[in-house]
């Protein structure tokens, strides 16, 4: 939101924009995987016996209510920040909020709709997207008129209205879950070895919480995604540091930044290569046909984002600034 101009400009620090941006967006890429795992619920039952009633790590509904909070808690410590470096810690705390309601609103909408309806219902949930073209003008003006620090408005105003609107979907979500294990129902998202079990007609057992941890850390590569978030982190920073940073590229720290980026990078080629069970980058993808997809969606995201660099800083600090 353009807010975020606003926030580190009134520090005194908008250069920094372009690293809260990046740590973000390794956050948010890193994070999904693990939501993924994490996000099991009742949205389609299979009917089991009363004795194979089961719960996973967090079901879905317990996924949605934890994301709000990080949602909530990041956008509230933004609003009531005294520094910058206060403004970053909660942009991270949201962004694993906002990634987690995304990822979960995509799963929900998954399972109630077939695969013909699926685009079209996805389209009618962006059509707010539209209307805010119309109105969301109307609303910054509002919030800027309040004060030299209104942007403070512009997170706060969300802490209220995320919870708000959301918590009716919660609940739903909570009644069904409920309802479900009330009658001994299995939902169709629970883990394979759940289902193998009760289609086989064994009796389930659920397994400790410590294995169904390491399971589901070794089938989603856990290590192998820290190593590759920890080593675009460090090898993407210095670059939105060079001009803050005294002496630039200069700057040890920006040098071991670099430095310990490559070897982590190294490392988790090493480790996706030829140590991990489930690699993140599994050699059958290597072929021609991938590569080229992702070179057109390289190019893709990269247009389409590029305007994003300097034209919300420009728009809505440089010119509004009485100053300038």
């Amino acid at each position: 939101m353009a807010d975020e101009q606003f926030a580190t400009s009134s520090f005194g620090s908008h250069s920094l924009i372009g690293t809260i941006s990046t740590i973000t967006g390794i956050m948010a890429g890193v994070a999904q995987p693990f939501i993924a795992k994490v996000s099991t619920g009742t949205a389609f039952m299979l009917a089991v016996p009363s004795d194979a009633q089961l719960a996973d790590i967090f079901s879905r509904p317990i996924a949605l209510t934890v994301s709000v909070v990080f949602y909530f808690v990041g956008y509230a410590v933004v609003a009531g920040a005294k520094n910058v470096e206060t403004v970053a810690g909660g942009m991270v705390l949201y962004t694993l909020g906002n990634t987690g309601i995304s990822f979960m609103n995509g799963l929900l909408i998954a399972d109630i709709t077939s695969l013909q309806w699926r685009g079209f219902v996805q389209a009618i949930v962006s059509v707010p997207f539209v209307l805010n073209a119309f109105i969301a003008g109307f609303i910054t003006e509002g919030i800027g008129a309040l004060s030299a620090n209104g942007w403070r408005w512009g997170y706060g105003m969300f802490c209220i209205l995320i919870p708000v609107l959301i918590s009716p979907a919660i609940a739903v979500l909570f009644v069904g879950d409920h309802r479900a294990k009330k009658v001994g129902a299995l939902s169709l998202a629970a883990p394979s070895y759940y289902r193998a079990q009760v289609l086989a007609g064994m009796e389930v057992q659920k397994p400790p919480l410590k294995v169904l941890v390491l399971r589901y850390f070794s089938r989603i590569n856990a290590f192998g995604l820290l190593l590759l978030g920890f080593a675009f982190g460090c090898i993407l920073t210095p670059f939105t540091l060079r001009y803050t940073a005294q002496g630039g590229y200069k700057n040890p720290s920006l040098i071991a930044l670099l430095v310990v980026g490559g070897l982590l990078f190294i490392a988790w080629v090493v480790w996706d290569g030829f140590i991990a069970k489930y690699p993140i980058m599994p050699r059958r993808v290597l072929n021609r046909t991938f590569m080229s997809v992702l070179l057109i969606d390289f190019f893709y995201y990269f247009s389409g984002y590029f305007i994003d660099t300097y034209w919300s800083s420009y728009v809505y600090v440089v010119v509004s600034s009485p100053r300038c």
